[in-house]
């Protein structure tokens, strides 16, 4: 069925409550609140019944989403429109790319279908990789399935025509450890996760400080405990949450606490600042920041230069009524001065989403410990909207790359970072 896209004069950007669709192309170039010129007003694109409608800004509002078969049309930052359903060619040959996975179920299989004018092809084995890759120009992929064995693939069986990897994952350090190529762009996925990491993020420390497992161990003994807990519980407003990382997901915790009317400290390597963040310190300023934490939040990437970045000395600082919550990477922390600061009494209580080796040792003495909270590396699921923000941030980078323009996320080798695209 098609219907006429709505003139601009009328689309949502003027509304209060931008659509979905609008919303993720202007997450796609930085995550601004106010969109650019809606893709509801790019030309004619075959759109679902009014019927489909999404909650935006806090409330229900009809809205017209692009099946996901149709091309996907975005539009460069330097105004130029870019559409992926028109008919490229790379070299001579159509643009061929060759997808790894190892879920049948993996949403970023959708891909084949979003972007109908790029040959696809699905493979499941690092065997089948090897194959694929020798006429691929672009390989996608993702973090959790880079094994030494596929990186041995692509070494064997990649040739001069590969031009681009890129991540559906924000983390990608098991694909650096794996030999991905240095000579070619790597880019990442950083941002599409990051509103439900740090919806994560932020449950983890509400249930510390509220004290979760007090409330559920009492609930178990069917006790109205209203005295103790009234000297337990603490509140986050006007405490302290220190960020280890000022990247996609860093910035999204900042902007969720101080909804909380948390004060925040951000240790980065040099992320510029943003609105939510009060105070940001050098690494090498670390414990002086830990010092002053109610709580302390790890989401920084990992990469050599974060590899057991928090260690005893860093716990040490802290306040006896601290907490410490990481959702980024488990090397980043040492588990076992971890294990010895709760042990000590040095800090409150922890919650973990991540482990140093996962599954986490069922040996492990962070299990049984009342005031740690396990979540099995789950910060990144439930979210439903989070392939619409990978959907929008491809069809960004494809249009670059068509383009020779520079890709965004572009990951750094020397610097362990992946970086917006400045233009």
């Amino acid at each position: 069925m098609h219907r006429p896209a709505p003139t601009h004069a009328k689309h949502c950007c003027s509304l209060p409550s931008p659509c979905k669709e609008c919303f993720l192309v202007s997450f796609a170039r930085g995550g601004s609140w106010r969109p650019p010129p809606c893709p509801l007003a790019m030309g004619n694109t075959k759109w679902a019944d009014a019927g489909q409608a999404s909650a935006i800004a806090g409330r229900r509002r009809e809205r017209l989403i692009p099946r996901s078969g149709p091309p996907v049309r975005s539009e460069c930052l330097d105004g130029k429109r870019g559409e992926t359903g028109s008919p490229h060619q790379l070299e001579g040959k159509t643009m061929k790319a060759v997808m790894y996975t190892n879920r049948r179920a993996d949403r970023i299989l959708q891909f084949t279908s979003d972007f109908p004018d790029v040959d696809w092809a699905v493979v499941w084995s690092p065997e089948e990789f090897e194959n694929g890759v020798a006429d691929a120009d672009l390989v996608v992929l993702s973090n959790r399935i880079c094994t030494p064995e596929l990186g041995a693939a692509l070494a064997r069986g990649r040739t001069d025509r590969l031009r681009w990897v890129h991540f559906s994952s924000a983390g990608i350090e098991r694909g650096v450890n794996m030999g991905l190529p240095r000579d070619i762009p790597v880019t990442t996925s950083a941002r599409a996760k990051a509103p439900v990491c740090a919806e994560h993020a932020m449950m983890l420390l509400l249930a510390s400080s509220r004290r979760i497992w007090e409330i559920r161990e009492n609930q178990q003994r069917h006790y109205w405990a209203r005295n103790e807990l009234n000297f337990t519980m603490r509140s986050i407003e006007g405490q302290t949450l220190v960020l280890v990382g000022l990247g996609g997901i860093g910035a999204e915790v900042a902007r969720k606490a101080k909804s909380f009317d948390m004060r925040v400290v951000a240790v980065t390597r040099g992320a510029a600042p943003t609105p939510d963040v009060d105070d940001t310190v050098p690494r090498r300023r670390m414990c002086e920041a830990f010092a002053d934490a109610d709580a302390v939040i790890v989401a920084t990437a990992s990469d050599p230069s974060s590899f057991r970045l928090i260690g005893s000395d860093a716990f040490a600082a802290m306040k006896e009524t601290a907490y410490f919550i990481n959702i980024a990477r488990g090397e980043i922390v040492g588990e076992s001065a971890l294990i010895s600061a709760l042990r000590a009494g040095q800090i409150a209580g922890a919650a973990l989403d991540v482990a140093e080796d996962e599954p986490l040792d069922p040996k492990s003495p962070l299990w049984d410990m009342e005031n740690v909270i396990i979540t099995p590396h789950v910060s990144a699921a439930g979210s439903t909207n989070d392939y619409f923000r990978l959907r929008a941030l491809f069809a960004e980078n494809l249009n670059r790359f068509r383009a020779g323009r520079p890709l965004d996320n572009l990951y750094h080798f020397d610097d362990g970072r992946a970086l917006p695209a400045t233009n």
